[in-house]
């Protein structure tokens, strides 16, 4: 993220201010008062404020412009330190503010007047995301939550997992909040979850803005008392909606007042083999004029939620297990730009993966299928049917599976066979990434097809905070958080987030990799 060209216009206008930060501090005033021409002493939070600010502007605006010049070159810090920094117009603090963390822009805000404001713009708090796990012991505290669902005018979304008990202050403060939440996710569990879940919703909804709801629960769901469910169907204007209900009962769809279409994306997962069908149905049905991606993984139905499916005029993306119910829907669709199989286990035996790449190369939605990702159990003869379907995928532009591919498979990856292929994730054998992108057969994959960005596959259902490679190398450890698009290009407008350029070497040569971003 780069400072945008008004700021760096501001900045560099006020880099040789006539004092600087640093002597004001020094002198013994506090940047409220310096700014406003009075007395004052400077206290900790002062020092800090000043330190965080300078800190990220000089990292930041650094990689954008050179604010040096010839009456003034001794550095890049000497230059900011003579930036009167709370002289800037309100655009460019912002663009710097933007770089700090919630804690931080707190911090800011305690130690200066001027900043306190400014520090609370929706522009710095629309992108925010606050997650609380107590028992993960990763994410925001409860004084940070506290801080943020009652001074942050907005936030993008909001994360509450773990047992009722360790969760229910913070609940209360999001029932109490008048913080505008554009997401929520809940995974609460406990015999009160359900209940805590629902209130929950209920405030949030309640301000306005609520657009993306994640609901897991595995605790007992009544099946005389459908509340919660009923309050998720009702809930007005979501765009995304992610259901997962972890238990074999589940309360029976009583009558419903039918709402107006609002969900694009829809996600729904129960282990319930009863009554789950019936509420799917009734939310496919509801919004089949505005839904463009449904997620039915593990769904293992009869034929009408596909029936239902095809009805839905606007659906672009799908993922399903391979039954034939849902090969059957993939055979008849012509609108679908992207595809998924995800079967469990016992799918993945009984259905195996060239029944689903026989269904795609039969689909009426061959010649404008942009993405694939199998979620299945693949051998190596079923690698070369997919090396064999590459060209019948004329617009494949993104291609993922979890296994380690063979050479064979490789080597039949060119710009011949699959022309507008971009992404291609797959599994890494090596315990070293390092190890992995030098290797004879990816460096030959990445210099046959040089516009190919290389991704390490993830389980999208596993658990987020695992590690994906176990080496401790300096270029592990650098990887181990982002997930980097390798590819042989420097990046450009059209790469995908994440490219990393690695040196074009030979294969037997040790690669340096260098970020093409300057990340």
């Amino acid at each position: 993220m780069c400072l945008h060209s008004a700021a760096m216009d501001a900045l560099a206008r006020r880099v040789h201010a006539p004092y600087s930060l640093a002597a004001c501090v020094n002198r013994g005033c506090s940047l409220d008062c310096q700014v406003r021409g009075c007395g004052g002493t400077t206290g900790d939070e002062d020092l800090d404020a000043v330190k965080i600010l300078r800190r990220r502007a000089m990292d930041h605006s650094a990689n954008v412009a050179d604010l040096s010049n010839s009456e003034s070159t001794s550095s890049t810090a000497s230059g900011m330190d003579t930036l009167r920094l709370l002289s800037l117009p309100d655009d460019a603090l912002l663009a710097v503010l933007a770089y700090l963390s919630p804690r931080e822009l707190f911090c800011c805000r305690v130690a200066c007047r001027c900043l306190s404001e400014l520090c609370l713009h929706p522009d710095l708090w629309r992108s925010v995301e606050l997650r609380y796990a107590p028992l993960k012991g990763r994410g925001a505290t409860r004084g940070l939550m506290r801080a943020a669902l009652s001074l942050a005018p907005c936030l993008r979304k909001v994360f509450v997992e773990g047992e009722a008990e360790l969760v229910e202050a913070v609940a209360s403060m999001l029932s109490a909040t008048a913080c505008v939440i554009a997401g929520l996710k809940l995974s609460i569990t406990g015999s009160s979850g359900v209940a805590l879940a629902r209130t929950i919703l209920q405030a949030v909804h309640s301000l306005g803005g609520l657009k993306v709801v994640d609901l897991e629960t595995s605790a007992a769901l009544d099946t005389t008392d459908p509340e919660l469910l009923h309050l998720v169907y009702n809930l007005q204007g979501l765009r995304e909606l992610k259901i997962f209900i972890g238990h074999n009962e589940m309360p029976q769809q009583a009558l419903l007042s039918r709402q107006e279409p609002s969900l694009t994306s829809f996600w729904y997962c129960s282990t319930s083999t009863v009554y789950s069908e019936p509420w799917l149905s009734v939310f496919l049905e509801t919004h089949a004029a505005t839904l463009e991606e449904v997620d039915l993984t593990e769904y293992c139905g009869d034929d009408e939620v596909y029936l239902t499916l095809r009805t839905l005029p606007k659906l672009r993306s799908v993922n399903c297990p391979p039954v034939p119910a849902a090969l059957d829907f993939i055979r008849q669709s012509s609108q679908l730009r992207s595809v998924a199989f995800t079967p469990d286990l016992i799918d993945a035996i009984n259905f195996p993966a060239t029944g689903a790449l026989q269904a795609l190369t039969e689909s009426r939605s061959v010649d404008v299928l942009e993405a694939l990702y199998l979620y299945t159990l693949m051998s190596d003869p079923d690698l070369m049917a997919l090396a064999a379907c590459l060209p019948r995928l004329p617009a494949l532009r993104h291609l993922s599976f979890q296994e380690t591919p063979s050479d064979d498979f490789l080597r039949a990856v060119t710009p011949k066979s699959a022309p507008r292929l971009t992404t291609l994730t797959i599994w890494c054998e090596e315990d070293c990434l390092l190890a992995w992108v030098r290797s004879t057969r990816i460096q030959d994959l990445l210099q046959r097809n040089p516009q190919l960005h290389l991704k390490v596959w993830e389980d999208p259902y596993g658990d987020e905070d695992s590690d994906r490679i176990s080496c401790d190398c300096w270029f592990c450890d650098k990887e181990r958080i982002p997930v980097s698009a390798f590819s042989l290009h420097r990046r450009t407008a059209d790469c995908p987030r994440g490219c990393l350029q690695v040196a074009e070497l030979p294969c037997s040569s040790v690669v340096s990799a260098v970020s093409s971003n300057g990340e």
